[in-house]
């Protein structure tokens, strides 16, 4: 699965969509917005691991998505790392 455009890096990197003024966010802004360490963002990124309840309540506020909706892509992209890797 490394290397590949998870769902969840999708968001950091099109954060704002391809017309935006945003910029992508790096592991290391959300290191600091989060509180979670960067080999741990990066493995929930990667869906080596689950994203815990208070992580994604974190990545809701700074994606300005419902928790709901960002639990999915939390999800989908755990689920779709566990695919790849079977």
């Amino acid at each position: 699965m490394r290397g590949t455009m998870t769902k969840l890096r999708a968001l950091r990197c099109n954060r704002g969509g391809p017309h935006s003024r945003k910029r992508p966010l790096t592991l290391r802004t959300l290191e600091a917005r989060t509180g979670y360490s960067l080999g741990h963002l990066s493995d929930v990124e990667q869906g080596k691991k689950r994203a815990g309840d208070d992580l994604v309540a974190a990545l809701a506020r700074i994606f300005d998505k419902p928790v709901p909706q960002m639990r999915r892509i939390c999800n989908d992209t755990y689920r779709e790392a566990q695919r790849a890797a079977a």
